[in-house]
């Protein structure tokens, strides 16, 4: 008998077998739906694991303490939750969103570190080279200590010399003037020799985003765009040099009065004027993560992110390294970028081990970011047990050498100011700034050891850019070569530091009546 053959098998005995393309697809197909199964359950879990968390923030978003937050969570290569609290801009109703900008404060300093690794990466800078071969304009500079010795990886890690500065003009104000060459050229001392000890300073940072401006050869705000932004998909981030903000950013209200705050331009926009989306957050997270996102390109080798989330300062204690510092979170080794203000708070917290990147974004001062990041990692993670840390101090002992009369000059860029400082042995101090004897009182929040004096005295230095006088004055001085040397920094809003330098009086002797 002859057996008509299958026409779709060839086989002669009528059943039929499928080609072996044919049986991949479907094994493929089905792989896919179990695939899509199982991300459809483990999307409810982590919605369900979330809810607890949402239901806390808006339990405080109704206390009203806070206008606007935004939270974006990413784990293993996407983003699993995200959400808008509250009003962005109350004046034009706008609501926040996950893809609302938010200012940044320092954590606009990850971005500007991520820009040097980039340079060195495409060989225009080295980082343990001078910070001042690489400045067109303006250099730092000392009276005492060696400008060499800061490098641009030790001005990156706040360990180079420079100090404490804070100084920003609001746009409606015309008579208020930004420069970060002027900055530099009145404020850019190094108080200290490079490398002695770590000092967290905006102004090196401000530095370091006028160096990628110089070095690209294009401003720097275009640069984060071209370089950062762009590849790696954050379309809601940008850097408004000039203060004006995009539609839809969120604006910020001060944490005491609940007032609109007056948009603000800075002498340093390397070290915080950038704004970003809590998703966008979320996206460099991935990043430094070393897991980008589909719609993120891979801008930094492996290698080159380990240098830049882990090249730290080592410190008195700190591991900084481009704006990234470390902490510990239910147990967890943590990374975090974080910045605030009076009216602003933005925190990126990464659980390297866990692949996991929380970003949160509010505009106004608030520590709450902390409080949810913490509640986040514990609904997605078992709790570990915490590494205890001896925060207990040792006892100071009475700093004999520094006590007595010691007198000098304050070194403004605008005049020399006469100084003295009478230091008692019983951790008193009393002190006078300039010549008006109303500035002569004692010292508040004296600490003293065997070779460091601080304190914080009340005068005016008499430069123009600095605060309403009087105001209070912060005196940091450590005993080198005989003397007491460091920084005086003007506080009550404005930061700016100046150089002090004090002698010893030779105590005064009486001589008896013969």
């Amino acid at each position: 008998m002859i057996r008509r053959c299958n026409e779709e098998s060839g086989r002669s005995d009528g059943s039929v077998q499928q080609k072996p393309g044919r049986r991949i697809l479907g094994y493929l197909i089905f792989l896919s739906v179990v695939h899509a199964n199982a991300q459809t359950n483990k999307d409810m879990a982590d919605k369900a694991a979330m809810r607890p968390v949402d239901e806390f923030i808006q339990s405080e978003m109704a206390t009203g303490k806070i206008p606007a937050l935004a939270v974006s969570v990413y784990r293993n290569g996407r983003i699993i939750y995200e959400a808008g609290y509250g009003v962005a801009d109350r004046e034009n109703h706008v609501a926040a969103t996950p893809n609302t900008p938010f200012y940044l404060a320092s954590v606009t300093k990850a971005l500007t570190g991520t820009s040097l690794v980039l340079l060195e990466a495409q060989h225009k800078i080295v980082m343990n080279r001078p910070v001042n071969e690489y400045l067109k304009g303006a250099k730092l500079h000392s009276p005492v200590w060696d400008t060499s010795g800061a490098t641009v990886l030790k001005v990156a890690s706040h360990t180079s010399g420079l100090t404490t500065y804070n100084r920003k003009c609001a746009v409606k104000d015309r008579a208020c003037k930004v420069s970060t060459d002027t900055a530099i050229s009145r404020y850019g001392v190094l108080f200290w020799p490079a490398g002695d000890h770590f000092d967290y300073s905006n102004i090196g940072y401000g530095v370091l985003g006028k160096l990628v401006g110089d070095v690209s050869g294009i401003p720097f705000d275009q640069f984060l765009e071209r370089e950062i932004f762009h590849p790696l998909g954050m379309a809601n981030c940008y850097l408004p040099l000039t203060g004006e903000l995009r539609s839809a950013s969120a604006v910020n209200y001060d944490q005491t009065t609940g007032q609109l705050s007056n948009i603000e331009v800075s002498d340093t926009p390397g070290a915080s004027s950038a704004r970003c989306s809590s998703h966008d957050l979320a996206k460099l997270g991935a990043f430094a993560l070393k897991q980008p996102l589909l719609d993120q390109r891979d801008i930094l080798s492996p290698t080159q992110l380990g240098e830049l989330l882990y090249s730290d300062s080592a410190s008195a204690g700190e591991h900084y390294s481009f704006g990234w510092d470390r902490n510990q979170i239910d147990g967890y080794s943590g990374l975090f970028a974080q910045g605030g203000t009076s009216d602003s708070f933005a925190l990126l917290q990464l659980v390297p081990s866990e692949h996991i990147a929380v970003a949160i974004v509010a505009n106004t001062g608030t520590t709450l970011p902390f409080e949810i990041a913490n509640r986040i990692v514990a609904r997605l993670l078992p709790v570990l047990p915490s590494k205890k840390i001896d925060s207990s101090a040792p006892a100071t002992p009475v700093a004999s050498a520094l006590e007595g009369q010691w007198t000098g000059q304050i070194k403004t860029w605008s005049g020399d100011v006469p100084v003295s400082i009478t230091i008692t042995s019983s951790h008193e101090a009393l002190a006078k700034i300039g010549a008006d004897s109303a500035t002569n009182g004692s010292c508040e929040k004296v600490e003293l050891s065997a070779s460091r004096f601080y304190c914080v005295a009340h005068g005016s230095l008499g430069i123009p850019d600095g605060p309403k006088s009087p105001y209070p004055i912060e005196l940091e001085l450590y005993l080198r070569q005989g003397r007491l040397m460091g920084a005086a920094t003007t506080s009550g809003g404005v930061q700016l530091p100046s150089w002090i330098e004090l002698s010893r009086e030779a105590p005064k002797t009486t001589v008896s009546a013969q």
